[in-house]
């Protein structure tokens, strides 16, 4: 045992050959060899046999554990725990690093700034910086390129990027097959299948698990997106959100559902965009469409460049090329058909009027000209007439009343139909 100022030593030759007896280093060596070569070294930790063998004038470094940080010399600031843990660094300047596992950063040389935790944890980095790694093989490829975060058993385990990765994987095998992928973020078992897909965004059980070269994505709730290859640019939010999606091609996909299982059974199509829980959960292979609203659906599994908005009871439809929205008008949906009573008598009454916008909350379109009707004044011919079933004002909100027009075509044909038997009998006459 020697032990110079403020320093402790035990074993052989332990902090013996570097003279450590005189050095005023609050030091401490423990076991066979262990800093054996400290000079001007201070506030070293050292325990296990070969560890930190090599430290000559490094400082407040900890080893802990046989020939960990054993090739370090100079610098210091390093935590290393476990049997080869930054066995050989030798790094240029302080390092910063921290190992703590067995032979966690064991290859590490020159790389600075990891935090490796975890059996074999970023075991084959060697000047890579930057990572934060925890987890057993965690990080177990990547070797020269840093700035990842992988945290999980076998998260990013294959990772062997040709620049800073800039990877967060969170979860058991996070991120598992990623090699040269970069800028992905994964939180759960996800994203298992990337290989070099860069630019994902995957949370939630088994999340874009089959894509291995998509890039772009973002999938968050639990299986979705879960069978997309090749396809990008998609956004999948909500448990089994485009499930079934493969996209066959490599090509920017671009589909987006928001909702549980939304677009669920879409495996092809491109461009579609499906809002609400269920909704489009049919579609297959179409193309360019938008549903909106709790199990809202499409006309068909393959229908293409069509628009879905579902209330709840009704579909309004807009399909390709057309100039008008189409309503549910099927009469198996109808009871008590009666003849419409409304007419000329009730289209006499109407006052269009021209006017120009003031809007009490916005000065949007202040002073723009406009015509129309006043959703009041047609109020008080509809509850003269009793005619507030045709729905053509909405009083729902009596701070804003609305009117829709399109309720009073059934009237004007009524209309139409009436001045036409007039004009026939004149003819007549």
């Amino acid at each position: 045992m020697q032990a110079g100022s403020y320093n402790i030593a035990l074993g052989y030759n332990a902090m013996g050959v570097g003279n450590a007896s005189s050095a005023t280093g609050y030091n401490i060596g423990i076991g066979i060899d262990a800093g054996k070569n400290i000079t001007s070294g201070r506030f070293n930790i050292i325990l296990g046999g070969e560890a930190g063998d090599a430290i000559t004038t490094g400082t407040s470094n900890v080893a802990i554990g046989h020939a960990s940080l054993g090739a370090e010399d100079a610098h210091g600031k390093n935590t290393a725990v476990g049997h080869g843990t930054l066995q050989a660094q030798d790094a240029g300047a302080d390092a910063y690093n921290v190992a703590v596992g067995y032979s966690a950063g064991n290859a590490v040389t020159t790389g600075v700034e990891n935090v490796l935790i975890g059996g074999l944890s970023g075991d084959a980095l060697t000047t890579g910086a930057g990572n934060t790694v925890l987890g057993y093989q965690a990080l177990s490829a990547e070797d020269a390129h840093g700035r990842n975060t992988a945290i999980g058993f076998n998260a990013l385990l294959v990772q062997d990027a040709g620049a800073d990765g800039y990877n967060t994987a969170v979860g058991y095998q996070a991120g598992l097959a990623i090699n040269t992928g970069v800028r992905n973020s994964i939180l759960g078992y996800a994203g298992k299948a990337l290989t070099t897909g860069s630019e994902n965004v995957a949370i939630g059980y088994l999340t874009m698990n089959a894509g291995t070269t998509g890039g772009k994505n973002v999938a968050v709730g639990t299986e979705a997106l879960t069978a997309n290859l090749l396809g990008s640019r998609n956004v999948a939010v909500g448990q089994e959100s485009l499930k079934a999606f493969v996209a066959g091609g490599s090509d920017n996909t671009y589909n987006t559902a928001v909702g549980f299982a939304a677009g669920l059974a879409v495996t092809n199509g491109t461009n579609n965009t499906l809002i609400g829980g269920l909704a489009g959960d049919a579609l297959t292979e179409g193309s360019n469409n938008i549903v909106i609203g709790q199990a809202g659906a499409a006309s068909a599994v393959d229908v293409d460049n069509e628009v879905n908005l579902y209330n709840g009871s009704v579909v309004a439809r807009f399909q390709g090329s057309a100039s008008s929205w189409t309503f549910v008008s099927d009469k198996r949906d109808k009871s008590d058909i009666e003849d419409l009573e409304l007419g000329v008598d009730f289209i006499n009454k109407l006052q269009p009027r021209k006017f120009k916008w003031n809007h009490r909350h916005t000065d949007n379109d202040k002073g723009k000209e406009a015509s129309g009707f006043i959703a009041q004044e047609v109020q008080e011919i509809l509850d003269k007439e009793n005619a507030n079933y045709t729905g053509i004002v909405d009083t729902n909100d009596p701070e804003k009343y609305q009117l829709a027009q399109g309720n009073i075509i059934p009237i004007l044909v009524n209309a139409i139909k009436e001045l036409s038997e007039e004009i026939k009998e004149l003819k007549k006459k």
